[in-house]
């Protein structure tokens, strides 16, 4: 049986420095999906290099800021992004790379844009946030980055596209990215004119965004940067690219959050007692200081 699709959400602009984003979660319907608190779009945009350069030269070092009680995800589907913490980590990744920030009791980092060394440069990716259940908000900071070649990926029947597990599990392959609760984050490269049945589990919050092309999902029509949020009952979402290019489509989800959950800007606690202690920790220092790789 399909999964109903509850709402559908076509996410709010907002600006992050001189970057335009897409912020679809949390919205005026939607707090969470599974552990999912957080996704800003970053729809696919090419930029003149100089300009880009001009920009990222006036932020860098100035756009730090902390997190706490999260995981941040970001995927890099096109482009090139550059992080710097805190802890001391550093990484460079591009064209579907991940970089895994788990914030845990508190870190400040930096992630940039690398402007392309050709006359534009393209950009185009998804950042996460993740709640980390109460017991793992106070583990110590954690980063990883992984490369697009090392992202395990399901070549699916029939030439019609690829499946991309960028967090949990898919016909026995697995992310190396680290979950504290039953999660599942999966990207499907869907070629011109093909339908995919995607089966998940049923009772887990489960969503979709369409991130780049337009598709037909569950016979509902959906265009670029549209979420839809599903039903718990059902097993299966069916996807149709009636398009002459590929689409990417994002499903995310998992297992509800059971604990309270409590919003205080970059950081996501149990109490807002927490988000305060959050707030004095980093204004005291706690979080450290980021030393910049040049």
């Amino acid at each position: 049986m399909n999964k109903k699709i509850a709402l559908s959400y076509k996410g709010e602009k907002a600006q992050v420095g001189f970057i335009s984003v897409v912020r679809s979660l949390p919205n005026r319907y939607v707090d969470s999906v599974g552990h999912f608190v957080f996704l800003d779009q970053m729809p696919l945009k090419t930029y003149s290099t100089s300009q880009l350069q001009q920009a990222v030269d006036g932020i860098k070092e100035k756009s730090a800021h902390p997190h706490r009680g999260i995981a941040t995800f970001s995927y890099v589907m096109r482009g090139t992004i550059e992080h710097n913490d805190s802890r001391g980590n550093y990484g460079i990744v591009d064209d579907g790379g991940i970089q895994w920030m788990k914030a845990g009791n508190g870190i400040i980092h930096d992630e940039i844009i690398i402007p392309s060394k050709e006359d534009e440069t393209t950009q185009f990716g998804m950042q996460f946030w993740i709640n980390l259940p109460a017991k793992n908000k106070s583990e110590t900071p954690d980063y990883i980055a992984i490369q697009g070649k090392d992202v395990p990926t399901v070549k699916l029947e029939n030439n019609i596209g690829n499946l991309k597990i960028l967090i949990g599990e898919f016909e026995g392959e697995k992310s190396k990215i680290p979950t504290y609760s039953k999660q599942f984050l999966y990207h499907i490269e869907l070629n011109s004119n093909q339908d995919y049945i995607l089966q998940l589990n049923e009772n887990d919050e489960t969503a979709l965004i369409v991130a780049n092309g337009n598709a037909v999902v569950n016979n509902e029509k959906v265009s670029t940067s549209e979420m839809l949020v599903f039903d718990k009952q059902g097993t299966q979402i069916k996807l149709n690219n009636p398009t002459k290019d590929s689409i990417d489509i994002l499903v995310f989800g998992g297992e509800p959050y059971s604990e309270t959950i409590a919003f205080g800007g970059s950081y996501v606690m149990n109490s807002q007692q927490e988000i305060a202690q959050a707030n004095s920790d980093y204004y005291n220092g706690k979080y450290g200081a980021i030393k910049y790789k040049k």
